[in-house]
């Protein structure tokens, strides 16, 4: 649950501020944080809103204007987001509790062009439990905080990302993630043999599954650039190719799910700079983020499965054998990958879920897939379909989505490929989760 304060409609999630309307009590809520607006001014062409807030929460906002109009009447609408890109201060981001809280809108900067008249603008502010985030966060890597946690900041909606998320800042030294909202939602993983397959069997058949947790999804496969902003190192900065030979053993070490990472694996070092933890996707999760809410023999995109070699529908979003110079046999004479985000997204906003890089998860491979009804990983720690409590490096783990080299029937959602958790490929990266932010 969230809070808007709300002034004009009198409704307790939505509210408008206007400079002519400096004040407003909000009525608190249970276990939902609440704000008061205390002032809001231009100063030398900055828009600066101050408020106090009842307990720590995320603070989004919004600017509408009605440009010639009084914040009592008019139409107004929200500043388009190419012109709310140079916010600063308490917005967008965790805020501790207390008096004091303000942030300033440079609108001079971004709307040079255009007067903004006493009583034309009004602010609405919504204001979130830090358990209950929005829909987008964005690491920025190239930031950090006082503590030396990189800087996260966080949108209630993609229109909010400043320059536009395909902004190539977020393919390297930015790392957007989106919130999977897939708590009590029913959905069919698996197939019932698409494509004809008849090896889908046991391993792929078709399921009802529910899971019991949201989860933010990275929007990209993790780029060299962010590899490289990572370890601060000086070379491939604005790498936006995904980072390859990703091997579980050094992505995630050798403690297994449900502990987490292991202190020297690369995903402990990247979460020791965040304020929350990473890991890699259980099957169940990635699978759930590809289909982007569609179900058999449809891509994420929404749109049919046409063909198992070259599928026009699926090229729309995937960067993969059948459009990378295809040859028989199911492999591509192409030998590199594409920078990621060159396709479009799915429905989810998520790019290159298929192809392009084939991606690890966190499931060890079980040929009978439909224990899973509740999206918990196949990992050892869990009293397994197969009793096995213990796991080895000749164990397989579970990666998907097909890669640059692989046909259409291969980059299904419901495809499943194995390989060992020590195993380095040329074409197997890597997209990150978290779920210890919404509790």
């Amino acid at each position: 649950m969230r809070l808007e304060i709300a002034m004009e409609n009198k409704i307790m999630r939505s509210s408008f501020v206007s400079a002519s309307c400096l004040a407003l009590a909000v009525s608190a809520v249970a276990a939902v944080p609440t704000a008061e607006v205390t002032s809001m001014a231009m100063e030398s062409g900055n828009l600066v809103v101050n408020y106090t807030l009842s307990a720590d929460a995320i603070v989004t906002a919004e600017v509408q204007t009605n440009i010639t109009g009084t914040a009592a009447g008019g139409e107004f609408a929200p500043v388009a987001a190419e012109h709310f890109t140079r916010v600063e201060g308490d917005a967008f981001k965790v805020v501790s509790g207390g008096a004091s809280k303000s942030f300033k809108w440079r609108a001079c900067r971004e709307m040079p062009d255009v007067t903004l008249p006493a009583g034309a603008v009004r602010v609405k502010l919504t204001v979130w439990p830090t358990n209950d985030a929005p829909d987008y966060l964005v690491v920025d890597m190239t930031a950090t905080e006082p503590n030396g946690k990189f800087v996260v900041n966080y949108y209630p909606s993609v229109e909010f990302i400043p320059h536009g998320i395909t902004n190539e800042m977020y393919k390297a030294a930015k790392f957007p993630m989106r919130r999977m909202r897939a708590t009590g939602v029913e959905w069919q993983m698996g197939s019932w043999g698409e494509y004809n397959r008849s090896d889908s069997a046991a391993s792929e058949r078709a399921h009802l599954l529910t899971m019991d947790h949201d989860y933010y999804m990275a929007v990209y496969e993790m780029s060299i650039g962010h590899r490289a902003h990572l370890y601060g190192s000086n070379d491939n900065l604005d790498n936006t190719r995904p980072y390859k030979n990703c091997a579980y053993n050094i992505m995630r070490g050798v403690s297994h799910w449900p502990d987490s990472p292991a202190s020297d694996s690369q995903l402990a070092i990247l979460g020791a700079k965040l304020p929350f933890d990473l890991d890699l996707p259980s099957e169940a999760e990635w699978e759930f983020a590809a289909r982007a809410g569609h179900g058999e023999e449809r891509w994420g995109n929404g749109l049919p499965f046409t063909g198992g070699a070259s599928d026009a529908n699926l090229g729309k979003i995937a960067f993969f054998g059948g459009n990378n110079n295809s040859v028989s046999g199911g492999w591509s004479s192409g030998s590199a990958m594409t920078n990621i985000g060159t396709k479009a997204s799915n429905d989810y906003g998520i790019f290159d879920m298929n192809g392009n890089a084939r991606e690890l998860t966190l499931d060890w491979y079980q040929a009978d897939i439909t224990w899973n009804h509740d999206g918990r990983p196949n990992a050892s720690g869990f009293a397994l379909a197969d009793g096995i409590t213990t796991r080895t490096d000749n164990d397989m783990i579970v990666a998907k989505g097909g890669c640059y080299a692989t046909y259409a029937v291969g980059c299904r959602p419901a495809n499943r490929e194995i390989l060992r958790p020590g195993d380095y490929t040329d074409h197997t990266g890597l997209r990150c989760v978290t779920r210890s932010i919404i509790k």
